[in-house]
């Protein structure tokens, strides 16, 4: 009997290794990278969550700052059609008594600007009062307006007893949609 027991226990052995080998190995390994991928999903799946959780942030703030964002645009001229600005600056000059004239550029974008613009040269003839009121209005103008060159000269053609005897240059940028 002792002899029949160590064939038979080293068969259930054998038999118990080649279950392990080709049964219970490979279940562990599909074991093994089925948690792999589930892990890589539901990191997917909280990335998803975070970016709809921005999406709903960033709507919700939207709403909030709209008006605000509607102002912003409105800053910069339209390109194509500088009509309004052009409107603007003759109808200051006009409220400020003084003689405009001007000259517009083409659109240009520079690398160092963060926006593209138009440029303006503008000539002044009038007063200092009137001149610096139409600076004034023009620094206040619902516009972005960056003033690239100033030059204020006394006009030699004109009589001293006229108000209109100083001459500004300016150089302006307006920056366009």
């Amino acid at each position: 009997m002792n002899y029949k027991i160590k064939p038979t226990l080293i068969f259930l052995l054998l038999i118990f290794i080649i279950f392990i080998v080709f049964l219970i190995n490979p279940l562990f390994k599909k074991i093994n990278e089925n948690s792999k991928i589930y892990v890589s999903q539901e990191n997917i799946f909280v990335n998803l969550e975070k970016k709809a959780k921005n999406i709903n942030n960033f709507q919700s703030y939207y709403k909030k700052y709209k008006k605000e964002i509607e102002k912003i645009d409105l800053l910069f001229i339209n390109s194509n059609e500088p009509i309004e600005f052009i409107k603007f600056l003759e109808t200051e000059a006009q409220a400020s008594n003084i003689h405009l004239e001007m000259s517009p550029s083409s659109l240009r974008k520079l690398k160092n600007e963060p926006w593209s613009f138009l440029s303006f040269q503008l000539i002044l003839k009038g007063s200092f009062s009137n001149i610096s009121m139409f600076l004034e209005k023009l620094e206040s103008a619902p516009y972005l307006i960056k003033i690239e060159n100033f030059t204020l000269k006394k006009s030699s053609q004109i009589k001293k007893e006229e108000t209109k005897n100083l001459t500004a240059t300016l150089l302006i940028k307006v920056y366009s949609k």
